[in-house]
């Protein structure tokens, strides 16, 4: 909701005030991400917790009245937020082996991402573009604090048992260090492939986002503050992959699962970036006509664009619930926290050049051109991560650690 506001309230008017946005979002991952791990492992889940929603409840408070709401305090308080976050998304998502049982994994991220994604949607659909169209980006920010200190009372409640005992054996990870870690990765192939799937989905959400305001203002020709309407059935596609991905993650393995899931974002992504062949292909098999109902007052761009944010959604849902509930059910308790460190500081710091990049070609050829190319790149990592995946088959049928 955060840098949703900020993205209409400054990005519909440049591409490179959007990706100032989300490097003020992203940055702080990649500076404090690896030592936030290490302090949600060293820490108790609930202290660790309790630290982060407080500091940010505090600055969402304070910074509006102290910077305003020019560009440099908004990313100013962005890149403070997102700072502190560094204790809690790592703690959030390692705190879930500890209050589930093994084989709950995948249906406590399902209902975990499933309680994220509602909560997105009621920030990006409802609260940040009405508040920033009556008002400024400063209730915004009041709001998210609000919504802070209520996550930092419901903490009181939550019961969480002793750790469970290690999937691998794991020697001196009880050091709240980076070197176990970093072993552990090496000598475990399999988690390092599920990861780097999951940053690049992650990746290609972030690039999305950020063109979302710009894209719906030059290509589609709505107000930018409407991005959120025109792109609702992503939100549709968000939910349907919360409900359909378990049991796709049960029936053809976490691995495969991922990889249709990122196939689907990028081809959903390229058919966005040549939005005139995809409105050719969709009037064709009549979607466009089913969409309009008959007589909605739309234009074919505009209904291409929001069918197709459908199965993007979906494909972001499915390899990113793929990823997470591999990494919870294969990576010690004992290293978890740096783990999921480890994968928000690449997901969100690797995107940092290349968003900026983005933004700086879209402001010289459009957004459209960019949203058509961005997906071959991501889609040649992701088959390189598959070839890996095949090498490596081998080695990873023999133990991690000796018995």
């Amino acid at each position: 909701m955060l840098t949703y506001a900020a993205l209409i309230a400054l990005g519909s008017q440049s591409s490179f005030k959007a990706a100032l946005v989300m490097i003020a979002s992203l940055l702080p991952q990649t500076m404090f991400g690896l030592a936030g791990g290490v302090v949600a492992d060293w820490l108790p889940k609930r202290i660790a917790l309790m630290i982060g929603y407080a500091a940010q409840a505090a600055i969402c408070f304070a910074l509006p009245f102290v910077l305003g709401d020019s560009l440099f305090g908004v990313l100013g308080l962005l890149f403070l937020v997102f700072a502190f976050a560094q204790i809690s998304a790592p703690a959030e998502a390692s705190i879930v082996p500890l209050v589930v049982e093994e084989r709950q994994l995948v249906s406590a991220n399902s209902w975990i991402s499933f309680a994220v994604v509602a909560g997105s949607v009621v920030g990006t659909v409802i609260f940040a573009p009405i508040l920033v169209k009556v008002f400024d980006v400063k209730p915004v920010f009041i709001l998210s604090g609000i919504f802070f200190c209520l996550a930092m009372a419901r903490l009181f409640a939550l019961s969480i048992g002793r750790p469970k005992v290690d999937p691998l054996r794991v020697e001196n990870v009880q050091r709240p260090d980076l070197r176990s870690v970093f072993r552990w990765l090496g000598e475990n192939r399999m988690p390092f492939l599920m990861l780097s799937l999951g940053v690049l989905a992650g990746a290609a959400n972030f690039a999305m986002v950020m063109l979302a305001p710009r894209y719906t203002a030059e290509v589609l020709h709505a107000d930018p503050a409407n991005a959120v309407y025109i792109f609702w059935t992503s939100g549709l596609g968000l939910f349907a992959g919360l409900l359909i991905g378990p049991y796709i993650i049960r029936g053809l393995g976490a691995w495969t699962a991922a990889l249709l899931g990122f196939f689907l974002i990028t081809v959903s992504l390229f058919l966005l970036g040549v939005i005139d062949f995809t409105v050719d292909i969709l009037n064709a098999i009549g979607l466009i006509d089913i969409y309009k109902l008959g007589f909605l007052p739309i234009s074919d761009r505009l209904a291409a664009a929001s069918i197709m944010a459908a199965p993007l959604g979906f494909g972001i849902t499915v390899a990113t619930l793929s990823a997470q509930t591999y990494l919870n059910a294969t990576v010690p308790e004992a290293l978890q926290g740096r783990i999921f460190a480890i994968y928000l500081v690449l997901r969100n710091g690797s995107a940092i050049i290349p968003l900026l990049l983005m933004g700086l070609v879209a402001e010289v050829t459009g957004v459209q051109p960019v949203t058509a190319l961005a997906p071959f790149l991501l889609l040649g990592l992701a088959i390189y991560a598959a070839r890996l995946h095949t090498r490596w088959s081998r080695s990873l049928q023999a133990p991690a650690y000796p018995a």
